[in-house]
């Protein structure tokens, strides 16, 4: 199933030969659309270790995007992995909250959350305002972070990237 998760993952136009962050950027956000396009997709990316064609040529992507432009104190394969874990950890995230909202039952859990000892303070920066606002941006917002000091051209990593 990962397999074919991951074999809807268009990275046909990534220009392996001139890495750069902007690329990686794209890349994560079409993994993380294509694992969005299966109903339980992140959970199911969360529990595969398949060394699988398609899961390979995705890694092998990343890897290689990665390689040009990550700064030589940190190690390629770890900033995949804690990319890989990211974007399925937002996923397994973003799926559970549109089950809940499509079913009707997300404001009530919000109402429950928001009482008591342990309030929501106005404004609060949590997944709930993630999950609510706009994913797409919160997603880029996340990838920033993990990649600013870890790649060269870390001050052009806050420009907007589109695709």
């Amino acid at each position: 199933m990962a397999d074919t998760i991951f074999r809807a993952v268009d990275l046909s136009d990534i220009d392996l030969g001139n890495p750069d962050v902007a690329q990686t950027m794209i890349c994560c956000r079409r993994i993380r659309a294509a694992i969005l396009r299966f109903r339980e997709g992140g959970r199911v990316v969360a529990g595969s270790y398949s060394p699988s064609p398609e899961t390979i040529r995705v890694s092998s992507t990343l890897t290689t995007l990665l390689r040009g432009v990550v700064l030589p104190q940190f190690g390629v394969g770890e900033i995949v992995l804690v990319l890989r874990s990211y974007i399925t950890g937002f996923v397994i995230e973003e799926q559970a909250y549109l089950e809940l909202s499509n079913a009707g039952e997300w404001d009530s859990l919000v109402a429950r959350i928001s009482t008591g000892d342990h309030a929501r303070q106005e404004g609060a920066d949590d997944v709930l305002a993630i999950m609510t606002g706009d994913r797409d941006l919160r997603f880029a917002d996340g990838l920033r972070a993990v990649l600013y000091g870890k790649v060269r051209d870390s001050a052009n990593i806050l420009a907007p990237v589109h695709n």
